[in-house]
């Protein structure tokens, strides 16, 4: 597989604060993150998470990665800061993981932050979204010392498009959109801007994060 070629993109929109956090460790190891609003240090949060999964992957490296370890080392992390630091307790972050090894991608997801799959122009959601019938988040990281996270491993090929986001993107942007907007014939930065005016042109009233792996 020649080298993966990928793109980060993100827009504060109409919050005051940023909240969402992302980062990568090479073209394997790819994370999104959103400080859950209405809570403390929400902004806070998701940068923590981040970088102590990104921590756990490279010390990891070498050996096989147990995704659900590090969910667990994130959520220690913010309930551990929070411990030392009464403003921040009750803070916490939705998650959304990629690993790209060989033809195969692993994702890893707690709360609503969520992943895609673009194949032959089709859009699929791989992550679960932890919402309850009103929309409510009902889990993610930091609520609590149990991490429930959602795992898959799922098949990719060449010129298969990965889209890990926030709900900046989801809760305004309808999935046909994303998908035309993905299948058009420009480069993967254009597609992710493309993705971000698309979630401004609608509404959207959160912070708006994507991430767009090409296989």
């Amino acid at each position: 597989m020649n080298k993966t070629e990928f793109a980060f993109l993100t827009d504060k929109g109409k919050r005051e604060n940023k909240e969402d956090f992302y980062g990568n460790v090479g073209d394997e190891f790819f994370v999104v993150a959103d400080g859950v609003g209405g809570y403390a240090a929400g902004e806070i949060a998701s940068k923590l998470a981040v970088e102590k999964a990104l921590e756990s992957f490279k010390k990891a490296k070498g050996e096989e990665v147990e995704l659900e370890e590090i969910f667990k080392a994130a959520n220690k992390e913010i309930l551990q800061s929070a411990e030392k630091n009464p403003d921040w307790v009750g803070m916490g972050t939705t998650f959304v993981v990629a690993i790209l090894q060989l033809n195969e991608v692993t994702i890893g997801n707690v709360g609503d932050s969520r992943a895609y799959i673009i194949s032959d122009a089709v859009l699929r959601q791989i992550s679960k979204d932890d919402r309850d019938e009103v929309g409510f988040l009902t889990d993610f990281i930091g609520i609590g010392e149990r991490v429930r996270s959602h795992l898959s491993k799922t098949e990719v090929k060449k010129g298969d498009l990965i889209l890990l986001c926030t709900d900046g993107l989801t809760d305004f942007v309808q999935e046909k959109v994303i998908e035309k907007v993905l299948a058009s014939e420009v480069n993967l930065k254009n597609k992710a801007q493309g993705l971000i005016d698309a979630a401004l042109q609608f509404g959207s009233t959160d912070n708006i994060t994507v991430s767009l792996i090409a296989v």
